[in-house]
């Protein structure tokens, strides 16, 4: 195991900063992901950890030794990707024996290293077969044990389950999540996917063009958010955004926005120098009831979606659309109007995004 470190990285290509100044600590044994959309430098930051790219400026350590010229082979890494790559000439055995083999291991270690994997993947039926001749989740269990037979200081896993279906996906990570826990390696885990990070990780850094805007446990990234960019890209649904003035009646804090008006939590308090401002609320905090109950405003049912254990409902609050989740008790009807109320809430800065601070926050 290693711990992983990377100070003030930068990668260009061309006029294009794929990684802009990134400082980053991976503890030794934690499985870390990285966070974000498509061209956000996730997949750029693993390759310079790897040895795949070359940073243009900036460190990468291995337990405070710098590994920037070190070889990929060198720095005892073992990757897993989206597309296996796999041999497709060779059995699952052959497959997971080739870095082995040539690391010039002996048969009797290879055999032994294989079949333990193998035991752990649960594929030992598998080892006669070739890659065309089993399932696409085999064929990640396999592409899993490849990196575990090496048996690495760090494992880098670039979108390793992107190629599989949403059941067979759910099943693979929890098998990812007990391995890593099981054999204790530095895990370092790319993912467009938010669940995938808030299931995995012991840490979770949310990346966007290149910059790091959050690095936290995933119960902080989720109710702590530094900005409105990592509120909005964590959570599913997303948090529902509404940019209005902050008012006060009856000595109860409001928002206002165009025809909405609606109470803001006791929790909430004046921010200074804050007039307008960006509210987020999180579906499952938009408490919704009957109208003659209403404590803060109504709202017309436009659509429901009953999923199993929540419903989402979109409700459109004086002219603005919000999304709640909802008991599907509730049995709210299209065209209905329902009292809506905010049980808890986040206030941005309209302008940079970043997080307010409630003086009243609990």
């Amino acid at each position: 195991m290693a711990k992983v470190t990377l100070r003030a990285l930068f990668k260009r290509f061309g006029e294009v900063t794929a990684v802009n100044d990134l400082h980053l600590d991976v503890p030794e044994g934690s499985f870390v992901t990285l966070l974000g959309p498509s061209g956000c430098g996730k997949s750029t930051t693993l390759n310079c950890i790897a040895g795949l790219e070359q940073p243009t400026s900036g460190l990468v350590l291995f337990d405070e030794q710098i590994v920037n010229d070190l070889s990929p082979r060198d720095r005892d890494i073992a990757m897993v990707f989206q597309d296996y790559a796999l041999y497709p000439h060779m059995t699952v055995f052959g497959n997971l024996a080739f870095g082995l083999k040539q690391r010039r291991l002996s048969d009797r270690e290879i055999r032994s290293r294989v079949g333990r994997a193998a035991d752990v993947l649960a594929i030992s039926e598998l080892l006669d077969r070739r890659p065309t001749e089993i399932s696409g989740g085999q064929r990640q269990r396999v592409a899993l044990g490849r990196a575990i037979v090496r048996d690495p200081v760090v494992f880098l896993m670039d979108e390793p389950l992107s190629n599989l279906d949403a059941a067979l996906r759910v099943r693979t990570r929890t098998e990812i999540k007990r391995l890593q826990r099981e054999l204790g390696v530095t895990t370092v885990y790319v993912t467009h996917d938010q669940e995938e990070a808030m299931v995995l990780s012991d840490k979770i850094a949310v990346m966007r063009a290149g910059v790091l805007q959050q690095y936290s446990t995933p119960e902080d990234t989720y109710s702590q958010p530094v900005n409105a960019y990592v509120a909005g890209f964590i959570g599913s649904p997303a948090m529902n955004f509404v940019e209005g003035q902050l008012a006060s009646q009856d000595g109860h804090l409001l928002i206002r926005s165009g025809e909405l008006a609606v109470p803001l939590p006791d929790s909430v308090g004046a921010v200074p120098g804050a007039d307008r401002v960006r509210l987020g609320v999180r579906p499952e905090h938009v408490r919704v009831g009957p109208a003659v109950e209403a404590a803060g405003a109504t709202a017309h049912v436009l659509l429901a979606e009953p999923v199993g254990p929540v419903t989402y409902l979109d409700l459109v609050v004086g002219g603005i659309m919000v999304k709640a989740s909802v008991d599907p008790r509730l049995r709210a009807r299209i065209g209905q109007t329902v009292g809506v109320s905010f049980e808890h809430v986040y206030l941005f800065d309209p302008v940079t995004g970043s997080r307010l601070d409630c003086s009243h926050a609990g």
